[in-house]
């Protein structure tokens, strides 16, 4: 009877532990759908309004007033001086790129500018200042074509006091994926020749700049027309324009062979099917710049044996966290000690934003950069 009375209290025990928690449940249930019903009303804006230029369609960039969203813990929010126009946000302008972009999305990803908030993990782990002068690279997100932008702090980097404002917008795209290219993947040696399709893309100049001033290679350009030959030659890259017949003679009178190991296609287009035939058989393609967010791309005539690869931060941001801001890092150090020399062809202010990405698309020179501060800049170092 003893035993059978300890047995009848462990279940009812047992009991109102299985009530209590079957209450809990019921409690947390219903937390939850008025948890759903409550996020979707709670406010994720500051009430303040900034400045932006929002694109609504192919082509159609509008200056308008976008609410200012509200600082997360791992945020920084950044002051914009300037931002850099890129090979992506053309494609997202011309309505080319791979993908969609949101309605009224606001282009940019290149930032410079000073830290104007952050949030609490952000300071913990990175220990930045506000006031700080930083750089940005904001992409997929971006956001950099308005007065302020937010950014995760793994995506920010601290500018040194020989870089300015403007020269670091300039960089942080184009130098990352060239530097990574050449160095991390291609492991380009001194003097080595490579081949780099120039025909208008800005990637293309950063290889150029890279390979010649701190690999010690030599860089084999292809090129369209007058401008862009004259632009790589300056950076010392050897100019061969693709209308020219007989290119494997060519390229044995400038390194005395007639294939090459690398090149580097920054555009994307099917006239390179003649200069794939200059690559050796086991030779490597690296694609950067426009060519590798585009989205129709045939390279159906490329050699089965032949290895292509894709450079891109934003992956390297997820897979790779060490090696993305090592080399954004090492790219910033090349650019305060003057080692590289990015080429700024054109400053505008935000008031002119259609007419930088028209500069842009036609005319192929140095980088553009935006002026978030003087809205009516308007400064073209090379005339179209």
């Amino acid at each position: 009877m003893k035993l059978f009375a300890n047995s009848r209290a462990v279940i009812e025990k047992n009991l109102k532990i299985f009530q209590r928690y079957t209450k809990l449940d019921r409690l947390a249930t219903s937390l939850k759908r008025i948890r759903k019903i409550i996020e979707p009303t709670r406010s994720t804006q500051t009430g303040r309004k900034l400045r932006a230029a929002v694109l609504h369609g192919p082509c159609n960039l509008k200056l308008d007033y976008i609410p200012e969203e509200k600082l997360q813990q791992t945020q920084i929010r950044v002051n914009v001086h300037f931002c850099g126009l890129t090979g992506s946000d053309v494609l997202f302008w011309r309505g080319e790129h791979r993908s969609t972009p949101k309605s009224t999305m606001v282009l940019g990803f290149e930032v410079s500018g000073t830290i104007l908030e952050i949030g609490r993990l952000a300071h913990e782990q990175t220990g930045y200042q506000m006031g700080e002068e930083v750089v940005v690279h904001n992409y997929p997100v971006c956001g950099g074509l308005a007065e302020s932008c937010l950014a995760h702090y793994k995506d920010v980097f601290r500018l040194m006091r020989r870089a300015s404002l403007k020269n670091a917008a300039a960089v942080t795209d184009d130098y990352f994926s060239a530097l990574l290219a050449i160095s991390r993947r291609a492991r380009i040696q001194r003097n080595e020749c490579l081949l780099v399709n120039a025909k208008h893309s800005r990637s293309a100049l950063a290889v150029i700049d890279l390979a010649t001033r701190v690999f010690g290679a030599k860089p084999i350009a292809i090129c369209d027309d007058a401008r862009r030959a004259q632009l790589c030659a300056n950076l010392g890259a050897t100019v061969i324009y693709r209308n020219e017949c007989c290119l494997p003679y060519k390229l044995k009178k400038i390194s005395g062979k007639e294939e090459v190991r690398v090149m580097i296609e920054t555009e994307g287009d099917p006239c390179i099917q003649n200069v794939v035939k200059c690559l050796e058989h086991d030779s490597l393609i690296a694609v950067l710049g426009s060519a590798r967010n585009k989205r129709c791309l045939d390279f159906s005539f490329v050699p089965i044996n032949c290895m292509m690869f894709a450079v891109a931060a934003e992956y390297y941001k997820i897979a790779d966290t060490v090696v993305y801001r090592e080399t954004m890092q090492h790219v910033l150090d090349y650019k305060s000690e003057c080692a590289i020399r990015p080429r700024v062809s054109a400053i505008f202010g935000l008031n002119h934003i259609n007419d930088a990405f028209n500069y842009y698309a036609k005319v192929p020179s140095g980088k553009v950069l935006i002026d978030l501060k003087d809205h009516d800049r308007l400064t073209i170092y090379d005339k179209s």
